[in-house]
């Protein structure tokens, strides 16, 4: 469980994991040194139940919290869950059943639901079962990542969760681990977790980079990445106010966000998304002059117009 400043939320979410009434269970929390009362928390949970294990210091990140975590691990069978999330009744018994059946299975996933600050129901996660085609992930990622279990095993052949990236890197090992364990990822026909939204999540707050990084995934994996990833961005960026980052206007922004994304797009890609841009009304908030032109910068680009892979 990685974890900064969620005391709101931390107490409920270890509680979803111990109280799931599996004996041979045990908790990590990696914090990132919070200030907001958590130690306390883990303190006095631990007191009371040894299963809880728990580190608090500076982190690099939630990747490099998970990743510390993983290092500690003591069992055969993982999962990971924030600590805005929570497990479902019978979330462990059910993976640990799939995990450990005659299939053989590397991984492990279910439904999931989100949820909000309150944890009242909002809307069920547009799941896809294993058998999903990989080239699918393109239009989104389709698994829960608090539903998704795993082995010791899968984990050390697949490597680290990706440090360098800041949101998307559950949806990067997602990737990885279906190129590595085609037919051995099986699916729990259960609600497994929910999903927390609320206003400081990584969900809701990193928009940009979700969007950003999700392209960076997919040029990595695929070759290729489709624009509409930016088009659903610039739509909640509207949806949401036309609010930008402090300092830039919305114009100056899409720009921005455009050049980002030209590392991933083809030059035919980003041509189609400025002409939406530019000739939709929907878009007029943020676009530039129609007779304007967005000059692409010559080092990203070699070769018949395939970008090259900004590191």
């Amino acid at each position: 469980m990685p974890s900064f400043n969620q005391a709101e939320f931390i107490e409920a979410s270890i509680a979803s994991v111990l109280d799931q009434g599996y004996s041979r269970l045990e908790l990590i929390v990696a914090d990132g040194g919070s200030t907001d009362g958590t130690v306390e928390i883990l303190k006095r949970i631990q007191a009371r139940d040894n299963r809880l294990r728990w580190v608090s210091e500076p982190d690099k990140g939630p990747a490099n919290a998970i990743n510390k975590a993983l290092g500690r691990v003591r069992g055969t069978l993982i999962g990971w869950l924030n600590s805005d999330d929570l497990y479902t009744p019978g979330a462990v018994a059910r993976a640990v059943a799939a995990l450990t059946g005659p299939e053989k299975y590397a991984l492990v996933y279910g439904h999931g639901m989100h949820v909000d600050a309150q944890g009242n129901e909002l809307s069920r996660y547009p799941t896809l079962p294993p058998q999903t085609p990989y080239s699918r992930f393109a239009n989104g990622c389709f698994i829960c990542q608090p539903t998704l279990f795993f082995t010791r095993t899968a984990h050390h052949l697949l490597g680290p969760l990706d440090e360098n990236i800041k949101t998307a890197f559950d949806f990067e090992y997602w990737l990885r681990a279906f190129k590595a364990f085609a037919g051995r990822i099986g699916f729990i026909n259960d609600v497994q977790a929910c999903s927390r939204l609320h206003d400081n999540c990584i969900t809701l707050n990193m928009r940009y980079w979700v969007a950003i990084e999700g392209l960076q995934v997919l040029h990595r994996h695929m070759g290729t990445a489709p624009g509409h990833w930016l088009l659903t961005y610039f739509s909640e960026l509207i949806e949401g106010g036309g609010i930008p980052p402090k300092g830039k206007t919305l114009p100056e922004h899409t720009q921005i966000t455009l050049q980002a994304a030209s590392a991933y797009l083809s030059k035919t890609e980003l041509g189609n998304i400025k002409h939406i841009l530019q000739n939709d009304a929907k878009y007029s908030l943020l676009t530039l002059d129609k007779h304007s032109h967005f000059k692409f910068p010559s080092h990203l680009w070699k070769g018949c117009g395939t970008p090259t892979r900004r590191r």
